[in-house]
């Protein structure tokens, strides 16, 4: 099974992501500061914006507030939960401990490319890994760069018992900062994004297995030649994907201004950061897939709206209470035949 050097991982992704926004200490405590008292009153707005039963839940879930060589770490930490979720059951690990590796105290610089070579060095010299580990490990930072850069926040339901909730300082910061928005409205908002995915996975259990099961040939090599994210099992795996990240956007666009005054302005912001064009970010965006990850934001919140418009959020929440009440992909893009088909 492969596993990943989540610490050569941070060091080159940090190191490519490039500098991080300048902070004196006192800011960077109240970044952090702003970060940590969002992520604790989240939990009661998206529980009153989606009406999910489970959603008081995520006031459990572990906080980080991270920088961008901690999150790529944290990655790859995801990746190998995954990867040995996705293991074929067998007699030699039935009985292995699923493990997960907490994040150590962020920093508050990047790495530099001289400590990723040193890391993958002793690493090779010490055995522990096999070289196709390695190097696939250096791939990956390398690949996470771009989005160790960018991204925001992310909830994380494959380490850990609860999962955790990671927030990128830095990037929240700077986005802040280029776009002029209340640091405070901005911290709460992504915290509302990123713990309705956790309030999804409390409120749908399933969904960890469903999403283990449709990546289990990819992972473990088995994948048919013909297999495709747009059919089949990779089908239902970006049509669940897409449902995960319209749903979430469509919640943290419709808290009560009550809630987050500058609710308008972050949107407008959010909107423009999407697509403001880059030829280089959309190259690396296409050679990750994060332009499949934009796109569905796009996709599953246009099916969110539309049952909602035909069903309201009650009907839409139905789609929890079972794996077969998940849209097809050919649903996803046809709101009215999966609220024929449900109910």
């Amino acid at each position: 099974m492969m596993n990943l050097d989540s610490r050569l991982v941070g060091r080159i992704s940090g190191g490519l992501a490039g500098r991080q926004p300048p902070a004196t200490t006192d800011e960077a405590l109240q970044a952090a500061k702003h970060l940590r008292e969002s992520a604790e009153r989240a939990p009661s707005i998206v529980a009153e914006v989606s009406g999910l039963d489970q959603a008081s839940f995520t006031s459990q879930i572990p906080v980080r507030v991270v920088d961008r060589t901690r999150w790529a770490e944290a990655a790859a930490q995801s990746f190998n939960a995954i990867a040995r979720a996705a293991q074929p059951v067998t007699a030699a690990n039935l009985s292995e401990p699923f493990q997960s590796t907490g994040l150590p105290t962020p920093t508050q610089s990047g790495t530099s490319f001289s400590e990723a070579a040193t890391t993958l060095r002793e690493r090779a010299q010490s055995g522990i890994e096999s070289a196709s580990d390695l190097a696939t490990s250096a791939g990956m930072g390398a690949g996470l760069a771009v989005m160790a850069s960018s991204v925001l926040g992310q909830y994380d339901p494959f380490t850990g018992t609860d999962g955790r909730l990671l927030l990128v300082a830095p990037n929240i910061v700077a986005f802040g900062r280029s776009y002029d928005l209340d640091q405070s409205d901005l911290a709460l908002w992504v915290s509302v994004h990123e713990l309705t995915h956790a309030a999804q996975f409390a409120q749908a259990p399933w969904i960890r297995d469903y999403v283990i099961s449709r990546v289990r040939p990819v992972m473990n090599g088995t994948a048919s030649d013909d297999f495709s994210l747009s059919e089949g099992p990779g089908g239902e795996l970006t049509a669940i994907m897409s449902l995960l990240e319209g749903y979430a956007e469509y919640m943290m666009n419709n808290v009560s201004r009550r809630m987050i005054p500058s609710l308008t302005k972050l949107k407008r912001a959010m909107t423009e950061r999407r697509t403001s064009s880059n030829p280089l970010k959309t190259f690396v965006y296409k050679l990750t897939g994060m332009d499949l990850k934009m796109s569905q934001y796009s996709s599953g919140k246009s099916f969110v709206q539309g049952v909602i418009d035909e069903a309201g959020i009650e009907g839409l929440n139905r789609l929890w209470d079972d794996p077969l009440n998940a849209p097809s992909p050919a649903e996803l893009v046809s709101p009215l035949t999966w609220v024929h088909r449900v109910l």
